[in-house]
């Protein structure tokens, strides 16, 4: 047999080999392939039979959710109430229920709260208590002043009659008007006021409390003495004075001094007298006034002296009077009547 024919023969064996493994190996990839075809196709009737039951169970589940629901809330006067759903059911176990009030509302009155939620509970019955919405009041401050009356009002009420501990006075005497919204028109306090020191002059309210702003005259001294100051004294905040306002010692006109026009009897530190008179055949001793010292002394004493006597000059023929023989600023008197 030649070698050509031998080689021939050989590839159709080899070739006849390869198709019965490929042979084999296809009926064992359909085997697996029908194989998985049956396993999934038993899945898909899984997931139906899954799905059935999760309906079923769900079905049953809201019969159940249903049946244990809290009862329908009563509506709220003056505001509303939101709800959500629980799987798309009203009321039942889980569900909120938030109250809000209109405008001009509030809840139980206070205006701290906005919302207030209520929940359905396991024993279908809601938590809390059914709120109302009140016309919105104003609360008293903590920090306002004492007050023994109601705390809580309704809009357009004014307190007054407010009161301070020892030493303190009311920040104003126009009370608190309760506003719409809760709001007052201004908060009343105490406010530390001021006392009259022991050693201010005398005044007839002393004793009292006065309040910041407030201006003091009307000071008085005894005898002898005289005000440091003319403008009043003025309560500040936190309980001081502009200035203390005291009884000085004063200058008291000397019974042996010129008469003064000014009609006192006691003046003032710094203060500097004139306008002296004195009697005709009398002159001023000075011309320069006197000025009060601190200490109740005088810079001098203005007395009237006695006017030495000095020739008269009379005109011929006419009237007898008395005239200047030299310019002078005494008074001529005259010897002979």
């Amino acid at each position: 047999m030649s070698d050509g024919f031998l080689n021939i023969k050989n590839e159709i064996k080899t070739m006849q080999s390869n198709v019965k493994k490929q042979y084999q190996v296809n009926v064992l990839i359909d085997k697996n392939v029908t194989a998985l075809e049956t396993a999934l196709s038993k899945i898909d009737q899984d997931v139906i039979t899954m799905n059935a039951d999760i309906k079923t169970l769900k079905e049953r589940s809201l019969i159940l959710l249903k049946a244990n629901q809290c009862p329908e809330l009563t509506s709220i006067r003056n505001g509303e109430i939101f709800k959500n759903t629980n799987e798309g059911v009203r009321n039942i176990y889980g569900s909120v229920a938030e109250y809000r009030c209109n405008i001009g509302y509030s809840l139980n009155g206070n205006t701290s709260i906005k919302v207030y939620n209520r929940h359905c509970q396991a024993d279908r019955t809601w938590s809390g208590k059914q709120p109302t919405c009140d016309e919105e009041s104003c609360i008293l401050p903590k920090h306002a002043a004492n007050y023994g009356g109601q705390r809580i009002v309704s809009p357009g009420t004014t307190l007054n009659n407010f009161a301070c501990d020892s030493g303190y006075v009311l920040s104003s005497q126009h009370g608190m008007t309760c506003h719409d919204g809760g709001s007052w028109s201004q908060i009343v306090t105490c406010i530390k006021g001021c006392t009259l020191p022991d050693h201010t002059a005398n005044h007839k309210d002393r004793g009292s409390i006065f309040s910041p702003g407030e201006i003091l005259n009307n000071f008085y001294c005894g005898h002898g003495y005289v005000l440091s100051s003319e403008n009043g004294m003025t309560c500040q905040r936190g309980g001081s004075w502009s200035e203390i306002v005291t009884c000085i010692k004063g200058c008291t006109l000397p019974n042996h001094a010129a008469s003064s026009k000014d009609g006192r009897t006691t003046f003032s530190p710094g203060e500097t007298l004139n306008n002296f008179a004195c009697q005709p055949g009398y002159v001023l001793s000075s011309q320069n006034g006197m000025t009060c010292r601190r200490g109740g002394s005088w810079s001098e004493i203005v007395t009237c002296v006695k006017v030495q006597p000095k020739e008269c000059v009379f005109d011929a023929g006419h009237k007898w009077h008395p005239r200047w023989k030299k310019k002078s600023r005494t008074t001529c008197t005259l010897l002979w009547t």
